[in-house]
């Protein structure tokens, strides 16, 4: 009888123990159905990024300097939250998540959040890497960290004109 005490509680500590996230599924938006529902749309140099804990969960909060306002409204500075980063010796990865390093040039599709803080609308399909002046690189497979899945995945070049009628679209 002991021991099928000690069994339960072992087996039920386990139902209990955190487990990393191994994969996300995404359906796949077009520019336009991203512009629509996004609060603004903006082009910007990523600055630096923190992990937080927020509400039991870790969050990354990375800085994006604004140089140009595409589509809606948004601050000189946003700050984009993700889910998922590093607190101290704490690690919570997150796949589906769109890698946003220090000093690059992107342009993102964000959705304001009640706390100030926006997040990538369609996660990783949210951000575009500015290539050249007139190409932006659209990857939305690109995780943070291995295991996601986008259904109809896609990488392609995309003229910053294509993404202007994008933004047009009703």
């Amino acid at each position: 009888m002991r021991a099928f005490c000690v069994a339960g509680v072992l087996a039920g500590a386990l139902c209990w123990a955190p487990i990393p996230s191994q994969a996300t599924t995404l359906k796949a938006f077009s520019l336009e159905q991203l512009a629509a529902r996004s609060d603004a749309v903006v082009r910007g140099r990523v600055g630096p990024s923190q992990g937080v804990w927020k509400d039991r969960v870790i969050h990354t909060m990375t800085e994006v300097a604004v140089s140009q306002v595409l589509r809606g409204n948004a601050p000189a500075t946003v700050v984009v939250a993700q889910l998922g980063g590093r607190v101290g010796n704490d690690w919570m990865p997150v796949a589906g998540v769109a890698p946003l390093e220090p000093g690059e040039d992107v342009v993102l599709f964000l959705r304001a959040q009640p706390d100030g803080t926006w997040v990538l609308c369609g996660m990783s399909q949210g951000k575009l890497a500015v290539e050249t002046p007139g190409t932006l690189r659209w990857s939305p497979t690109a995780p943070l960290w291995t295991g996601s899945t986008l259904v109809e995945p896609s990488s392609r070049a995309v003229t910053m004109d294509a993404l202007r009628r994008a933004l047009e679209a009703p």
